[in-house]
């Protein structure tokens, strides 16, 4: 009788021995990681399978997470990820032996947030006997574990929850980045300064190439700055000798263009950006809908309807040119404003436009909202069906600057899901554009492209 006694007992010390034991391994083993995490060394012959099984009903920030089940060696660790920072909501756990699928132990755990220090699993000796019926074990109360010091309360309000740790976002830096480029300069070296002060690569690089200027061409070392280093060129390409200057220029009206004076230079430029092989967006006739360059619509003896006869003729010389694209860009705001000189008059038709875009600057005085800006022209160029681009913009140095830039970025493109990219006009021209011209605006520009 004494035999029985003292083995009776002696299994009832190493059932709640057991249970004691699984429970210190299953609430007090965590990670690095914001997770639960379940890690035991269980050495028994055979080797049991911890099967986890978590139903979840959790929500937060329009993420519903339903249930889960996972079941791993005992060698493994059982982890069931949760949303970074989430509170991890109430747990059940069941532990069973593989042999026998006899429950070994039940956990019931409340809300926890789970961030500690790593710890290592060590093994410990295994039960001489089988263990008996599920010792169920359950935590009175929540037992928080914040990321630092003692735990405190989790609220019961179903306000989303922030760890102490985590800032909320600001209106600064909520938007999504799109492609993005740059017209840093016409020569190698002003476009090296670029990249020296700005390590994120651009989408796009811009460049200009007149007609009447150094043959024409298309410089060679632009393989070198826009090809090699996975850059789509831009290249605005003008019917004008800028050393002459002025809108009247007889020899690039729309008139001559289709007279067949060009058609020499049109079939060697098409060779030319054949050979240098890199994807191109080729834009004649920039802001045609302006008054201000021997190519506009109402300059120069030129007329809306000639602006679309030429960009047609002109298209068929690239035909043959795989890697070329066509986009139209075109003012923000048309000048003059006349009924003839509206956008709509300068859209050459589907089959001859791959991107529409607009170019538009903030002069000041008074200052204008990128909105403001591209409102109008962005919502008619959306009716096309074509990427929408902004081809070219930028805001002058003033005190507001860096606000404008801010404003542009991160509030207002937001409103224009339609557009694909944007190209800044990094230059000290009409007004300093330069994304450097202050720090805090050169701040806003490196922290939006590095999101």
């Amino acid at each position: 009788m004494k035999k029985i006694v003292l083995l009776s007992a002696t299994l009832g010390f190493l059932s709640v021995w057991t249970g004691f034991f699984l429970f210190n391994n299953l609430v007090n083993h965590t990670s690095t990681d914001e997770r639960v995490t379940i890690s035991n060394n269980y050495p028994t012959t055979p080797e049991p399978t911890f099967s986890r099984h978590v139903e979840t009903n959790y929500n937060t920030d329009s993420t519903f997470f339903t249930t889960t089940t996972a079941t791993t060696s005992s060698s493994e660790r059982v982890v069931d990820e949760y949303p970074e920072d989430s509170f991890i909501p109430e747990t059940t756990v069941q532990i069973s032996t593989a042999n026998t699928g006899e429950t070994v132990a039940g956990v019931k755990t409340e809300r926890k947030i789970v961030r500690s220090s790593n710890q290592s699993n060590k093994k410990k000796p295994a039960p001489t006997t089988p263990p008996k019926p599920p010792v169920q074990i359950a935590t009175s109360t929540p037992t928080p574990l914040p990321p630092v010091s003692s735990p405190k309360p989790i609220p019961t309000s179903t306000t989303p929850i922030i760890p102490p740790n985590i800032t909320t976002p600001t209106s600064t830096m909520t938007a999504k980045p799109i492609k993005w480029g740059v017209f840093a300069g016409s020569n190698p070296t002003v476009i090296a300064d670029f990249e020296n002060r700005v390590s994120e690569n651009p989408d796009y690089l811009a460049f200009f190439v007149h007609w009447g200027n150094g043959g024409g061409a298309l410089p060679s070392f632009l393989s070198d700055y826009a090809y090699k280093k996975d850059r789509t060129l831009v290249l605005f390409w003008e019917a004008s000798d800028y050393k002459l200057g002025g809108t009247v220029q007889p020899d690039y009206s729309y008139q001559s263009i289709l007279s067949g004076k060009w058609d020499t230079y049109f079939k060697d430029f098409a060779k030319q950006l054949t050979v240098y092989k890199g994807p191109i967006i080729l834009v004649p006739f920039s802001e045609l809908n302006g008054n201000w360059n021997p190519w506009s619509g109402t300059t120069n003896g030129n007329k809306p309807q000639d602006a679309v006869v030429a960009w047609r003729y002109i298209h068929k010389f690239f035909d043959a040119v795989p890697n070329v694209k066509f986009g139209l860009a075109v003012n923000a705001a048309s000048v003059p404003n006349t009924p003839e000189n509206q956008i709509a008059n300068y859209y050459p038709g589907d089959a001859y436009v791959d991107y529409v875009g607009v170019d538009g600057f903030n002069m000041g005085n008074p200052s204008l909202s990128f909105d403001a800006l591209f409102n109008k022209p962005l919502n008619i160029l959306k009716q096309y069906n074509k990427p929408v681009m902004i081809f070219s913009f930028g805001t002058g140095a003033s005190p507001d600057k860096a606000a404008w830039l801010n404003d542009a970025l991160n509030v207002q493109l937001q409103k224009y899901p339609f557009v694909t990219g944007w190209i800044y006009f990094n230059q000290n021209k009409e007004r300093n554009w330069l994304l450097w011209s202050d720090p805090n605006t050169f701040s806003v520009f490196t922290k939006y492209i590095t999101q």
